[in-house]
Parts: structure tokens; sequence; C-alpha cells
């Protein structure tokens, strides 16, 4: 069973930088969208984000740059103790979100 957006927020807090940030509402959105459709594999720019730009009422384009500046303002120490991955010097958004979901699935299953 998939966690509900407040699991989902409520966990990803330690992780949260200072600030209030759209990236971080964004990618707890993607991760959400992800875990309802229940399939690991699946193709964010095709699948995931065209649903969550219309809940956010913009474009893909700003989804994927709104989680970027958050990446570059996020506790990645912080980040590694939360999921217990190494997390590379210069992560994408793609990879920050596979290992997200893949977190969320073994820990909520």
């Amino acid at each position: 069973m998939w966690p509900e957006t407040k699991t989902v927020y409520t966990a990803l807090l330690p992780v949260k930088p200072v600030g209030n940030y759209k990236g971080f509402w964004l990618l707890v959105s993607v991760v959400e969208e992800i875990l309802k459709q229940n399939n690991i594999c699946y193709n964010l720019t095709r699948d995931i984000y065209p649903v969550v730009a219309q809940k956010f009422d913009c474009n893909s384009g700003t989804i994927e740059r709104n989680i970027r500046t958050l990446l570059l303002n996020m506790d990645m120490s912080a980040l590694e103790r939360f999921t217990g991955v190494n997390i590379p010097e210069n992560i994408t958004v793609s990879q920050i979100v596979d290992i997200l979901v893949i977190y969320f699935f073994d820990n909520f299953e």
C-alpha cells in the first residue's frame, strides 16, 4: 500500500532544506504519483510530470527545474542517512526520484 501525501511529506521532512521551495512539494507529488501507480517502471516526462503539472497548474519543464533547484539546496548527507544510499555528487532529478521511490516501495509495503 502506497503512503498518503502527508506520510511522504512527513517522511521527507528530515531532508527538506530550510526555506520554502516549490520543488519540495513537486518532489513529494512526483513520488506520490509513482507510488499511486504502483509500478516501478515509469517514464517521468511522459507518465508522471503531466499529471503533477496539471495538479500544480504549471508545465512539465517547471517541475524538473524546481526539483533541480531543490537539489542544489538540499543536505545530501541527510538524504544519505534517510535512504541509506550513497548519493552521487552530481545527482540528477531522475536519480533522486528513483532513490526515493525505491525507499518508499521497500518501507511501506
